[in-house]
């Protein structure tokens, strides 16, 4: 004999496992002998836990977290980027155009303020000064 069975059986919801060595027949239904002698078995139950696939749950919903605030994040930080590229504020060209109204407009103002001191003071003669005049380079 010595053979051995495994079987599981259901009860309130737990998953027992059993393991069974077979070391005598006591009666044997087909026809055969029967003996009554007494012998022992040993069995052996575990209980399935019920919280063996949370862990997996968790660490796949973490990751997934994790996996979706990077992508998040890169998307926003990539548009600010690409917003603060395409602004009008950051091209070299604007700011050279910039730099360039800035000057027109301080030397319309020295030119203000040289005909104002000029034509407010009795010492200079406007017919023996030449007129100079201003070129701009290319």
């Amino acid at each position: 004999m010595d053979e051995s069975k495994q079987f599981t059986a259901l009860e309130d919801g737990t998953n027992y496992y059993f393991e069974v060595t077979v070391l005598l027949i006591r009666y044997d239904a087909s026809g055969g002998e029967s003996t009554t002698d007494v012998t022992t078995t040993t069995t052996t139950t575990t209980a399935n836990n019920p919280f063996d696939d949370i862990g997996n749950i968790i660490i796949f919903g973490g990751g997934g977290t994790i996996i979706t605030g990077g992508l998040l994040s890169w998307a926003i930080i990539s548009s600010r980027r690409r917003t603060k590229a395409l602004g009008s504020d950051s091209t070299s060209i604007s700011r050279r155009e910039k730099l360039i109204k800035q000057d027109k407009t301080k030397f319309r103002e020295l030119r203000k303020l040289a005909e104002s001191r000029g034509s407010d003071s009795p010492e200079t003669d406007t017919t023996d000064s030449t007129d100079v005049k201003f070129r701009r380079r290319r």
